[in-house]
């Protein structure tokens, strides 16, 4: 704790708004990645797992 003693107001300022961004973060779980395959602009889909996303892919593109 001697580290923080040595901190000035705007660091400990830093530091606060770190964890407070840090358990934010922790709070809305974690992130889930998803993948869009968009045939034209009005037309997309969206996934999360990569395998049906790959799997649509193709259906896609061979239908081009």
């Amino acid at each position: 704790m001697s580290n923080i003693d040595k901190l000035n107001d705007h660091e400990l300022v830093d530091l606060k708004n770190a964890i407070e961004r840090e358990l934010k973060r922790r709070a809305d779980g974690p992130k889930v990645t998803t993948y869009y395959v968009v045939s034209c602009i009005t037309d997309s889909q969206n996934f999360t797992d990569l395998d049906c996303a790959l799997r649509c892919l193709k259906s896609v593109t061979e239908d081009l």
